[in-house]
């Protein structure tokens, strides 16, 4: 194996899962094999995976998905495809919020979206996926279908009452969107700050 050899067994790519390495071409270059969404099994250039040339099968077109299960053009089969891309899709524009920092999808939905649908049902009308716990990935234990609304709350950065950092207490969510009430534990002063300059506010000078 030469010096910039990159292991890609295990990852994923669009439509494509990595499953072994394969013998490399004529002129040396590494390939692996890959097995598509829809089952098809194919030895694919490591290259055409990273650069995102490759994102599954060219027998997998449009029309066979809607044969496969119907539901190509469905919310559901959309709001997986975009989950599948942001984690494991290194070129996608969210990958660096998703699985650049550990976010993947677990390995029976990536291997059939089947699998997912029978996990969660279709998608309710006016919700998507979300993350219950938002530093792990997604799996039928830690995924459901919420509102907009709710995702927010969810968000990494969102902040609850109670919360306590730096000897800063949350006492109250205010009206106005994003802030919060926080009062000193030592000294009782009350301060309004944004819930994301929360967890960077040094201790009150009271100390």
């Amino acid at each position: 194996m030469g010096a910039n050899y990159v292991d890609l067994v295990g990852k994923g790519f669009g439509h494509w899962n990595v499953l072994k390495r394969g013998p490399n071409d004529a002129q040396g270059k590494a390939r692996f094999f890959c097995e598509c969404i829809c089952g098809n099994q194919v030895l694919v250039h490591s290259t055409n995976l990273t650069r995102g040339l490759s994102k599954g099968c060219q027998k997998c077109s449009k029309k066979r998905q809607e044969n496969y299960h119907g539901m190509s053009k469905s919310k559901t089969y959309s709001c997986y495809i975009q989950m599948i891309e942001r984690c494991h899709n290194e070129s996608h524009k969210y990958y660096s919020y998703y699985g650049a920092r550990g976010i993947f999808v677990c390995d029976s939905w990536q291997q059939k979206f089947t699998n997912f649908l029978e996990d969660m049902g279709e998608a309710p009308e006016g919700l998507s996926i979300d993350r219950i716990d938002n530093e792990k990935g997604y799996s039928k234990d830690n995924c459901r279908w919420t509102t907009k609304k709710e995702q927010q709350r969810n968000r990494r950065n969102s902040i609850h009452e109670g919360e306590v950092h730096n000897d800063w207490i949350v006492t109250k969510r205010l009206e106005k969107p994003k802030n919060y009430l926080i009062q000193c534990l030592h000294c009782g002063v009350e301060k309004q700050i944004l819930s994301c300059n929360f967890r960077t506010r040094k201790n009150c000078q009271c100390k």
